[in-house]
């Protein structure tokens, strides 16, 4: 609504970084809860990677927005 001149292809990028912003959030407030809620005082837990997905998502943000 407020910039109606921009392209469909421009509002379609931003609408999936917009949606794959939110899946980073997601996935971080998951790693959070399974480190500081569910593993509390677990060392083992650590070994686990579960923040892998959220770093997958956030360079695939990074390299859409910079090209």
């Amino acid at each position: 609504m407020n910039y109606p001149d921009d392209g469909a292809a421009v509002k379609i990028f931003v609408m999936i970084i917009w949606i794959l912003d939110t899946l980073h959030v997601s996935l971080m407030c998951h790693a959070l809860y399974y480190y500081l809620i569910s593993n509390y005082s677990n060392e083992l837990a650590l070994a686990n990677g579960v923040w892998y997905a959220s770093v997958a998502v956030n360079l695939c943000i990074a390299c859409l927005v910079q090209v």
